[in-house]
């Protein structure tokens, strides 16, 4: 990362600050270099102006700018921009791997609400492997891993659980993986949104500064439990990440506790990008279990859980030091919820906003093809309709004068019982035809009525009769 600078050394002090000497630069723009890609970001005129004095060193290809409606390509993802905000998708590449993976005709795929089932972790391991079977399992969890840590933070706990499973389960990954694809099938086009003012807490405070959310889940499966910590700036995902964590915890405050080192030391790490571009913000930690933010906020405490405050005193000690601080975060609203387990899909496109993804509700998702209904359709559809009915009641070709009394009964009774439930829809079909007759002439000898005393008396009234 390279920042472009600007000496402001004749400008007035602004706030009536005084300048202080080396304060003389202030920034302009931004420059992301990966490899021989390079992204330049700041005012218009300064971006161009740097563009041509690239130029007169490198070979450089036509630049693109990021604009309204038209997706520009970096590092393997597609950013467009939206009103005040920038979106960050990866569309192009899932139809890719779709196709890839379901075939050409992949868009008659049936999609999914959900990456995974309930039931992903309990797999046994596998026998026979072969080297064909892990490198497909690899294969499919490295073009996941493409996704999940660009734009799809939605899929980081199908993830880091197929991951787990390469080497040793690495069938189960191919059939998990089925699911994952027809998710992505329905939710090709969401992305990570990027807003300038989306600097708001779940409690409606303003510039949250940097965010550190943690969550685990205890022992599901009775061995280690599964951690997932987001990063956020001003409301915004930065980073992410899921897992096992790295030993067995004895309680659930244990591995929030473990979990929540993990979100500072991954808040510190991205500290150290913000400091050369932002001068002072705040740096809060947000856990959802309050047995584990008294772990890292009190000395006191029982003697059992001492093994515990040991632990928390590096934390502790980030606090006392006004670095960091902690707080406690509705689980409705915890972000890293989205990788500690499998989620329905209500609770997913809930969590999908709160992390700032836009949902398929928001985006045109990729469309079913549409089927149109003629009358050459709805002929075949009673054509089948007949022939379930009739393949019900038709008694089988018998095996000739060998054939057993009992398979006789069999197709008797089949056929009987058909017959009775045909009989029992023809009865309510009359009662209710019977029904709709009687109704309707009551009606109308009430409104025949209604229409004679009208005439008669001149009033306007709906006179009761005698039943």
């Amino acid at each position: 990362m390279w920042l472009i600078e600007k000496d402001d050394s004749e400008l007035p002090v602004r706030d009536g600050r005084e300048r202080c000497e080396g304060e003389v630069q202030r920034l302009r723009g931004v420059i992301l270099v990966y490899v021989d890609d390079m992204m330049i970001t700041g005012e218009t005129g300064l971006a161009n102006t740097v563009v041509k004095e690239l130029q007169k060193v490198w070979q450089t290809s036509e630049p693109e700018g990021i604009e309204e409606g038209k997706p520009t390509k970096f590092l393997g993802m597609e950013i467009e921009k939206k009103g005040e905000s920038i979106k960050a998708s990866q569309t192009s590449f899932i139809k890719d791997r779709l196709m890839m993976n379901l075939g050409e005709d992949w868009m008659r795929a049936k999609g999914s609400s959900t990456p995974c089932s309930r039931d992903i972790g309990e797999v046994e391991d596998e026998k026979e492997i072969t080297p064909e079977e892990v490198r497909e399992a690899e294969r499919i969890v490295g073009e996941l891993l493409w996704l999940v840590t660009r734009s799809r933070i939605d899929l980081m706990y199908v993830t880091s659980r197929l991951s787990q499973m390469v080497l040793r389960a690495p069938r189960a990954v191919y059939r998990a993986s089925k699911q994952v694809w027809a998710y992505l099938k329905k939710t090709s086009s969401p992305g990570l949104i990027f807003t300038p003012d989306a600097g708001e807490g779940w409690a409606g405070e303003s510039e949250v500064g940097l965010q550190a959310y943690s969550d685990a889940s205890f022992a599901p499966g009775g061995g280690h439990s599964i951690g997932a910590v987001v990063i956020k700036w001003n409301g915004s995902p930065m980073m992410w990440r899921a897992g096992k964590q790295p030993f067995p915890t004895l309680s659930a405050a244990e591995a929030e506790l473990t979990e929540a080192t993990e979100a500072m030391l991954m808040g510190d790490a991205f500290d150290a990008l913000l400091t050369d571009l932002f001068a002072d913000y705040p740096k809060s930690l947000l856990v959802d279990n309050m047995a584990a933010i008294q772990l890292i906020t009190e000395e006191s405490g029982a003697w059992r859980t001492r093994h515990l405050r040991v632990r928390s005193h590096h934390l502790r000690w980030r606090f006392s030091r006004l670095d960091w601080r902690a707080l406690p975060c509705p689980g409705a609203v915890m972000p890293a919820d989205l990788g500690t387990k499998p989620l329905a899909a209500a609770r997913l496109d809930e969590l999908k906003v709160i992390c700032g993804m836009t949902t398929e509700t928001a985006e045109e998702a990729v469309q079913e093809p549409k089927t149109e209904i003629t009358e050459e359709t709805i002929k075949e559809v009673l054509k089948m309709l007949l022939v379930a009915c009739l393949v019900q009641v038709t008694k089988g070709q018998g095996g000739g004068d060998g054939e057993a009394p009992h398979g006789r009964r069999e197709d008797d009774t089949a056929m009987w019982m058909a017959i009775a439930l045909y009989t029992f829809l023809i009865v309510v079909a009359v009662n209710a035809f019977q029904w709709v007759f009687s109704t309707w002439r009551t009606v109308a000898e009430m409104r025949a009525d209604y229409e004679k005393a009208a005439s008669t008396r001149g009033t306007d009234f709906w006179p009761l009769r005698d039943t």
